[in-house]
């Protein structure tokens, strides 16, 4: 499981796509659980798809010993369950912007893509230090 793959890796970063989790409480609850296993994660929830299912979620998890903080940028509301962005305290002086994206799977380059990517270049041309981007 992913849980299973979490505790076992060797990395020091995780960029997650895909985590398909909305409920809030539910997201608490599992940033109880990782912190638990020496990890800090930091969810943003899925979408709520109209078959009564959930559809993307996007985290980034880093060991407990790593700092983190949010990085102030304008991600559009209904792009946040695809794109998140952290500063991760790790990889070299002074830190690194990281962030992870997960783009629409089956429609190609599509108008919800090309919007996506075209608000990924926004927020990389507005970070100040070094970057790297992850995705599925």
């Amino acid at each position: 499981s992913g849980w299973e793959n979490h505790q076992s890796s060797a990395a020091h970063i995780r960029l997650l796509q895909e985590t398909r989790e909305a409920r809030l409480e539910r997201i608490a609850q599992l940033e109880a659980n990782v912190r638990g296993a020496k990890w800090k994660t930091k969810f943003a929830p899925s979408d709520n798809t109209s078959a009564g299912s959930t559809s993307a979620g996007v985290a980034i998890s880093v060991k407990s010993h790593i700092g983190v903080a949010r990085v102030k940028c304008h991600i559009p509301d209904d792009l946040q369950s695809r794109l998140m962005i952290l500063w991760v305290g790790a990889m070299i002086k002074g830190g690194c912007n990281v962030i992870t994206v997960y783009p629409w799977t089956t429609e190609g380059l599509s108008d919800n893509n090309v919007r996506l990517l075209n608000t990924l270049v926004t927020v990389v041309r507005s970070l100040k230090g070094p970057w790297i981007i992850g995705g599925d």
